[in-house]
């Protein structure tokens, strides 16, 4: 169970890189997707119903896209959704339609297929907006708006993550500390649209690892209260090394 905001913090950024090894392609994170640029290719896709408009207020995935786009980073069939979008939708549906007309029969009956699709607050996804072919390319992302493992032999944040320290980690374990470390550059991170687009530690507020031995308990599953405690234990280790050998960041 994360003590500190610091241990809390690594605990968001593991498991967002856990995230990214079961969806690569969510996640820019994971050297799977990591090429120079990343074609991604699957077999025709459907495109879901997507509402005509949605409230013009800025979200969190509108300022994802537009850094992506911005970035080189090509998904033009593609549209962000998220728990700030699941809102918007159902505010909009309810109206009696949009500025261009659309009657709020329509616009609910559009609205309707995106709330499948429509996130918890913490968590990302992406849908398909347009047919997409068998074999033609869904995603293109920049080798430089990555983090790549595949091209840092070496620790590519020395001043949290020594390199002593950086080769005795699993890879999840350095693409979370490396993580840590471009969220500690802000708007000089080369994914700073990318961190920003993370939720929060607070998100995980109530997630296992902060759960008691009691609550664990009530679950009256056994095997994954051990999960849980196996995990709990992982990071303190990760952070007690961070602490005892890290950088002079790994202070802060």
């Amino acid at each position: 169970r994360p003590r500190t905001m610091a241990a809390q913090a690594m605990a968001v950024a593991l498991l967002a890189c856990s995230a990214a090894a079961l969806q690569p392609s969510l996640f820019m994170g994971h050297r799977r997707i990591c090429h120079q640029c990343v074609p991604t290719t699957p077999r025709s896709v459907r495109p879901m119903a997507v509402q005509a408009e949605i409230d013009a207020a800025p979200s969190a995935s509108t300022a994802f896209e537009e850094w992506a786009e911005q970035s080189g980073i090509q998904a033009g069939k593609l549209r962000i959704v998220g728990g700030d979008e699941a809102k918007k939708s159902r505010r909009s549906a309810g109206k009696g339609g949009s500025r261009k007309g659309t009657s709020r029969k329509a616009s609910a009956a559009a609205a309707e297929p995106l709330r499948e699709y429509l996130l918890p607050e913490t968590l990302r996804g992406v849908v398909a907006i347009e047919a997409i072919a068998e074999g033609e390319e869904m995603l293109r992302v920049p080798r430089g708006r990555c983090l790549d493992l595949a091209i840092a032999p070496t620790t590519p944040c020395p001043q949290l993550v020594p390199n002593g320290l950086w080769e005795t980690l699993a890879w999840y374990e350095r693409l979370a500390l490396w993580l840590l470390a471009e969220k500690a550059r802000g708007a000089d991170s080369a994914i700073v649209g990318y961190v920003s687009y993370l939720p929060p530690p607070h998100a995980f507020d109530d997630a296992p690892l902060s759960w008691t031995e009691e609550e664990l308990s009530e679950l009256r599953y056994p095997p994954f209260a051990a999960a849980v405690r196996e995990q709990a234990a992982s990071l303190a280790l990760l952070h007690a090394e961070l602490q005892s050998r890290g950088g002079p960041d790994a202070a802060s």
